[in-house]
């Protein structure tokens, strides 16, 4: 017993880390054994003051210094997206109002953009009236006050700003047109099993197979974006220079912006190197063809004038040489700058210049028919046809905002009446007629808000 004693013994002093003595804590005196006091004497106390403790190292345990020695992995990178509650809420304004610049994903114009134009960079019509950023020329910018671009209800307006304080606001034209770009016209074939898809490769780092249908981008053209004063009016189909310049002289002369002063001109040719500068003034609407000569890609390039200002013309472009889903501006600073570096290159000079009061109203109501067949057999259910018609040529068509003004339209007139109504005008407008029968005076009865003329000025 004594030998296994002896052992315990040793064992525990091996496993038993030394322990620190106990702490000194002084106590008080029991009252048993302190003195009596008077009642009037105050109590005292013999109390030391309290140690403070003492430290204690204690062991440290194997698992906190295998976590402590451990490399530990940083935590793996996750990035988050952009919180709702950071980005500024812009509602769906009421059509008509301004916004700033937002473009919906999925029209095929990008993001949405808050883009302020850089006034260093931008390019400027002669008064600076019209701005165009060298960046994304598919949008014109225009100061207050300046007159919108034409053909009117083919624009999207939204509002914008100049970069750098104080900022000048501006406004945003965006047309509502969309182009077949090269793959979707010459290199996209129809998908097995799905009537109207198209599909085709795109090159890049990683090739990707792009799919579409014409009625998806069609909808597009008709339904643009609720964001701003949307268009009344869309244009879809080929990239072609003239078809393009053709539609918008035509849309103008529907919507009746001929000039004021129309001084009878008529379609010409002219070498713009020989010729008088004033035979080579354009107005808004008119068209400009610079007929090509030896040139193996191109016989001609067309535009049409949407925007003046001084001397300087904004023209809105197609041109099938360049993969364009969208027409760009330009501004050109006159028929001469218009047609001067092809005339540089050797290609000719002469310029085929047709005025939109030139056209023939009959044949334009022809034309316009046309342009809206085209459209429909795009978005028919003849899906072959209505792709051959889109390779070859354009059509427009009203978009839904259209009927949307009309009623406004009509509701606003209704209120109108109905002020007019509770304002006492017809009893009124009927007492002066019966004063008119009366005096043996002549009247004329209409209909319209204005009121009733009368002949005898002593009625009134």
């Amino acid at each position: 017993m004594r030998v296994v004693n002896s052992m315990n013994n040793k064992f525990d002093k091996v496993r038993r880390p030394p322990t620190a003595p106990p702490v000194y804590r002084p106590q008080p005196v029991p009252a048993a054994l302190q003195k009596k006091r008077s009642p009037g004497q105050p109590l005292q106390t013999n109390r030391a003051p309290i140690v403070p403790a003492v430290y204690r190292p204690e062991p440290k345990s194997s698992l906190v210094s295998q976590m402590k020695t451990r490399p530990v992995a940083p935590p793996v990178y996750r990035p988050q997206p952009t919180p709702k509650v950071l980005q500024t809420k812009r509602p769906i304004g009421s059509p008509g109002a301004i916004q700033r610049s937002q473009i919906l994903p999925g029209r095929g114009i990008g993001n949405v953009v808050q883009r302020d134009l850089d006034l260093k960079t931008a390019l400027r019509t002669e008064n600076s009236r019209y701005l165009i950023d060298p960046a994304d020329n598919t949008v014109l910018y225009s100061v207050m006050g300046a007159i919108p671009p034409r053909p009117s209800g083919l624009y999207q307006r939204t509002m914008d700003q100049t970069s750098g304080y104080p900022h000048i606001l501006l406004n945003a034209w965006r047309p509502n047109v969309r182009f077949l770009s090269k793959e979707e016209a010459l290199k996209s074939s129809p998908v097995k099993g799905k009537p109207g898809q198209y599909e085709y490769t795109q090159k890049g780092f990683i090739d990707s197979v792009k799919r579409f249908s014409l009625r998806g981008l069609g909808g597009d053209v008709l339904s643009p974006p609720e964001v701003g004063e949307r268009p009344t009016i869309g244009v879809f189909g080929k990239n072609d220079c003239y078809a393009f310049g053709d539609a918008l002289q035509n849309l103008m002369h529907m919507n009746g912006e001929l000039p004021l002063w129309q001084t009878g001109r008529k379609k010409k040719n002219v070498h713009v190197t020989k010729h008088d500068p004033r035979d080579l003034e354009l107005q808004v609407g008119d068209m400009m063809r610079h007929i090509y000569v030896d040139n193996p890609h191109c016989k001609y390039h067309a535009a049409t004038v949407v925007a003046k200002d001084g001397e300087s013309l904004v023209t809105l472009e197609g041109h099938v040489s360049k993969n364009l889903k969208r027409p760009q501006f330009l501004i050109h600073g006159g028929v001469r700058d218009f047609a001067s570096r092809e005339v540089l290159g050797g290609y000719g000079d002469e310029v085929e210049i047709t005025p939109l009061e030139s056209l023939n109203p009959d044949v334009v109501a022809e034309e316009r028919d046309d342009f809206v067949r085209r459209f429909q057999r795009m978005m028919g259910d003849d899906t072959e046809f209505g792709f051959m018609t889109a390779q070859i040529n354009l059509g427009f068509a009203r978009t839904d905002e259209f009927p949307r003004r009309i009623h406004r339209a009509r509701l606003a007139r209704q209120r109108e009446l109905e002020e007019l109504r509770r304002g006492g005008w017809v009893r009124r407008m009927h007492k002066k007629w019966e004063r008119s029968l009366q005096a043996g005076g002549r009247t004329t009865m209409n209909n319209s808000i204005e009121g009733n003329r009368f002949i005898d000025n002593d009625m009134l």
